[in-house]
């Protein structure tokens, strides 16, 4: 029996390291979208992480960095301005886990969610894989309801951006 146990447990780690070393593989290429909006993800959680408070924090889908000037509420308010926003297919759980993870006292939050991510199933997975790619403070902020879905759209993810490297 304790020999049987062996063998199924070294079968079970041999079936585990193809798709390991694929994950590996993939996430060390670099993101394709760092240069873009989706890109700007990286720098947004580490202002919210570093700027001392007070301190005003953006958040909406793609109008919140469209659509402000964080320069007019620094100069208005006379206090740091983040503008956290991306897209709205983020889905409202990941900025609330990122305000939840990072406000601290004193902060003005300043929330305007886009009608189309108030949808609690609209959430593009993909587009969130692209976003926070390789920067692991980003994929921590991921809520645990969105696993699931973020799995089952890795294996996309993954071959279209090293579709891209070849």
């Amino acid at each position: 029996m304790k020999q049987y146990c062996i063998k199924f447990l070294a079968f079970v780690l041999a079936l585990c390291v193809v798709p390991a070393m694929f994950f590996v593989y993939a996430q060390s290429t670099p993101n394709i979208y760092a240069d873009s909006l989706l890109g700007t993800v990286r720098y947004k959680v580490e202002l919210i992480r570093d700027t001392p408070s007070p301190r005003i924090i953006l958040v909406g889908g793609s109008s919140s960095p469209y659509g402000t000037v964080t320069a007019d509420f620094e100069k208005a308010f006379g206090m740091p301005c983040i503008n956290v926003g991306v897209t709205a297919y983020f889905g409202v759980d990941y900025y609330i886990s990122m305000l939840n993870k990072y406000t601290r006292a004193g902060d003005i939050v300043i929330f305007a969610p886009e009608h189309i991510s108030l949808r609690a199933q609209n959430v593009d997975y993909h587009t969130l894989w692209f976003a926070i790619g390789n920067h692991s403070p980003s994929l921590a902020l991921v809520p645990l309801r969105y696993y699931p879905g973020m799995a089952f759209s890795y294996l996309s993810y993954a071959k279209e951006k090293l579709k891209f490297f070849r």
